[in-house]
């Protein structure tokens, strides 16, 4: 018997030899009740392998799933970007989106629109916190210290396979 008993082929392929081999003992007349306890482990444990390796397979090819909703702003519709650190354009970072207490999220610059209008139906005064557009949460959004949503800038900008609506089906 060799070191490894499954071989190098497939957990299925160990699970045969073994088979085999019990018909060949069991045709001569020696079988055991110890060597059947050892055979239906050895197929057990081929059987586990095989599943353990499946599982494994399967979470490999996990993908996150982002739909247009979370890659575009829902007031303006525009694109979310990704670049946090430009201080060039700041257009983009206008449009990084920011996430609220309420765990909706938006374009900064959206959330900055809301902030200017309010002010403007309040006389020029601007308000420091605003309630959010979808659930009207109270101090949701903070300007002029917004929170970036973090993890769907780093999943837009990973290498992750993202499935898009149009790909899922």
């Amino acid at each position: 018997m060799s070191d490894n008993f499954l071989g190098e082929g497939k957990a299925t392929d160990g699970a045969l030899e073994l088979y085999s081999r019990w018909l060949i003992l069991y045709e001569s007349g020696y079988i055991r009740a110890a060597f059947m306890i050892y055979l239906v482990l050895g197929i057990l444990g081929c059987i586990l392998e095989w599943l353990l390796r499946k599982k494994a397979t399967k979470e490999k090819k996990a993908a996150v799933v982002l739909t247009d909703e979370h890659k575009t702003c829902s007031v303006c519709f525009e694109a979310f970007t990704t670049d946090t650190n430009s201080t060039e354009n700041e257009n983009d970072r206008k449009h990084l989106p920011v996430v609220g207490l309420c765990q909706h999220f938006y374009c900064h610059g959206c959330i900055l629109k809301r902030q200017s209008s309010l002010a403007q139906k309040n006389n020029g005064e601007v308000p420091e916190v605003i309630s959010c557009m979808e659930c009207r949460k109270r101090g949701s959004f903070c300007p002029s210290n917004p929170t970036y949503h973090r993890m769907l800038i780093g999943l837009l900008e990973s290498s992750i396979p993202i499935v898009t609506e149009e790909n899922e089906k």
